[in-house]
């Protein structure tokens, strides 16, 4: 089985200076199809992703250049440059 998505990927730090990483992920299509979606992510990156509205994924998408794809197939992970 294949599964896939697009992410962002953003390093930034917090007030006191200490490294931070998000992970951003556009809208789900269906409630269940995102959650689903959601587990899987978390248990790639180690941590809770951030959804983004349409209007959020597209300032993303400007200020941090096209996002990445994972993919799982067969429980083997690699992620690809997007050709968005």
């Amino acid at each position: 089985m294949k599964k896939e998505c697009e992410f962002i990927e953003v390093f930034n730090k917090t007030a006191i200076g200490k490294p931070h990483r998000s992970i951003f992920v556009p809208s789900p299509e269906s409630f269940f199809g995102g959650w689903a979606r959601h587990q899987w992510l978390k248990s790639y990156f180690k941590q809770e992703c951030s959804i983004a509205s349409s209007a959020l994924w597209q300032t993303l998408i400007e200020r941090h250049g096209s996002p990445k794809i994972l993919i799982e197939q067969d429980g083997v992970f690699t992620i690809m440059e997007s050709t968005k």
